[in-house]
């Protein structure tokens, strides 16, 4: 009896201090584990025309009562709540819940902020020999790792031995230790394949080269040997010793003297053996194919070519090209000089035979602000007519594609130091190539809307305005380098007299594809001419990937 009065006695005492003592009071019972955690928790009462609660956790989405009322999920206000004491619980799932006896007082808004605190065990994994322990995409570094309570599948891997699964439960504030003995693994090879199917040696960078790619479960090593249809033996190359499960070899087009070969069908073999003697052979085929031609070309009128005219040579099926260029000029004005960046970023991909898609974007900045603008726009390269030649080929295609660009002033602003208008365009491309040596002329027409500054004139009354581009260049490609110049004349409106009219556009640039990389660095120079007194010109530089 004397000690179910002390109880007794403790528990009136317990109620008392809850009520009597400060605002919050954090509590565990028999439903579910709850921790005060005073760290990081903030509670103020501000004026208000009346009481309010406001209720915000960290993480959110937290579950809230009041008076063991369900009344929404963090983060919370109730404005229809009364003066008085309650009891408040917080909780979510995977952390410790929060109980506490709040008070809300007349005209007063009451915040409460509360950093739940995750619940958490242990896991040890030791391995013999040691490996690599992850869990999902965290990696174990020592074996050790505290983790939020749940469910979680460890993997096991080193190179050489059987990879391992379990499933294992991590429990709160509980360690939980798994022993891992791991099997050699027989030597096995699996995943070999080329990077692609066809290329031309002749390719700049990487576009010029096939990888071929594998993997290996165990110690060992092998050769790659390259043979012709007829079954002659052009090239061997060592592979290994296998230290590691993913391996790749790098085949130029060329033979064991270093000559590049012909086109046609090869045969990729490997041939690899184990530490404990296991032989695995693989085989594949490639094609070289010097018709698929791979030129690194500038994006900056809205289409693949030289700066202000398009190419006629459009990327082979599965080809992609990354590029940005970014040019900068300084521009007199009344109130003195005013910095002006053109900048265009795009992306090109052989989608079929003689087909490739461009998608671009770009910008016009100033140092003097109001004057920004951006453009976004796709074009398509057709080049249907090519004629191959070991000297000469002439070809004829067909692009076309559309541009929008944000206004100036709630007007459509041209032309820019892109020679790219707002709206829709089509033109005809014809190149001769002699060599390396490609020359190119394309009539264009552009489809405006208007208002659009065209030359000296504007036609506000206009909904659309036609007009049309001569654009020319020559490129010329060796090896890993390009360089080209390149220009464009506009012609006045299609609604009035006929007429070239300035701005006078010019460029020149130079590509270099780095050696062994996909990567492709360039510069380039452009002018602006409006008069042989009239006139500015810019300078600057790209990057690209090519691959």
């Amino acid at each position: 009896m004397a000690l179910v009065g002390a109880a007794a006695l403790a528990g009136m005492l317990g109620s008392c201090a809850i009520i009597a003592g400060s605002t919050f009071q954090s509590v565990v019972d028999a439903d579910g584990p709850g921790r005060l955690s005073p760290e990081g928790d903030a509670v103020r009462a501000v004026d208000s025309g009346e009481p309010r609660l406001r209720v915000i956790t960290r993480p959110d989405d937290a579950r809230v009562t009041i008076d063991y009322r369900y009344v929404g999920r963090t983060p919370l206000d109730i404005d229809d709540i009364g003066p008085g004491r309650y009891w408040l619980s917080v909780e979510k799932e995977g952390f410790f819940r929060i109980e506490r006896r709040i008070t809300i007082e007349e005209r007063r808004s009451l915040v409460i902020e509360l950093e739940l605190e995750q619940i958490t065990g242990f896991l040890q994994v030791d391995t013999d020999p040691a490996a690599t322990v992850t869990i999902g995409s965290r990696r174990l570094d020592d074996g050790f790792a505290e983790l939020p309570i749940g469910i979680y599948t460890v993997r096991v891997e080193r190179f050489g031995y059987q990879p391992q699964t379990h499933r294992v439960v991590v429990d709160t504030d509980r360690l939980t230790s798994l022993s891992i003995d791991l099997e050699p693994a027989p030597f096995a090879i699996d995943g070999f394949a080329t990077s692609r199917r066809a290329f031309s040696p002749d390719n700049p960078g990487l576009t010029g080269t096939v990888i071929v790619r594998f993997r290996v479960t165990a110690p060992g090593d092998g050769t790659l040997v390259i043979r012709s249809q007829s079954g002659e033996l052009l090239r061997s190359i060592a592979v290994g010793p296998f230290t590691e499960w993913d391996q790749s070899v790098l085949w130029d087009g060329t033979d064991s003297v270093g000559r590049r070969v012909s086109d046609g069908e090869y045969l990729v073999v490997l041939d690899a053996i184990g530490e404990s003697g296991e032989s695995e052979v693989r085989r594949t085929a490639v094609r070289v194919d010097r018709s698929l031609i791979v030129r690194y070309r500038s994006i900056w009128g809205g289409y693949a070519g030289l700066l202000y005219a398009p190419t006629l040579d459009p990327l082979p099926r599965g080809q992609v090209q990354l590029s940005a260029q970014i040019a900068g000029a300084a521009l007199p004005t009344a109130d003195g000089w005013v910095g002006r960046f053109p900048a265009r970023i795009g992306v090109r991909i052989g989608v079929v035979p003689a087909v490739e898609l461009v998608v671009h974007g770009g910008a016009i900045l100033h140092v003097a602000p109001g004057y920004e603008r951006w453009s976004a726009g796709a074009a398509a390269t057709w080049a249907p007519l090519q004629t191959r030649g070991s000297a000469a080929s002439v070809a004829a295609g067909l692009v076309a594609g559309a541009l929008y660009q944000s206004p100036i002033g709630g007007r459509y602003a041209g032309p820019d130091s892109q020679a790219s208008h707002p709206g829709f365009f089509a033109g005809v491309p014809v190149s001769l190539r002699l060599a390396s040596v490609t020359a190119m002329i394309v009539p264009e027409v552009r489809l405006s809307p208007a208002p659009v500054w065209y030359g000296r004139s504007e036609r506000p009354d206009e909904a659309w305005v036609g007009f049309g581009y001569l654009r020319y260049g020559i490129a010329v490609d060796i090896g890993a380098v390009t360089a080209g110049v390149s220009g464009a004349l506009r012609t006045a409106s299609f609604s009035g007299p006929f007429g070239i009219e300035a701005p006078y556009l010019a460029g020149a640039e130079a590509h270099v594809v780095l050696p062994g990389l996909p990567v492709v660095v360039s510069l380039i120079a452009a002018a602006e001419i409006e008069s042989s007194r009239n006139f500015y010109a810019m300078g600057g530089f790209g990057v690209g990937l090519l691959f």
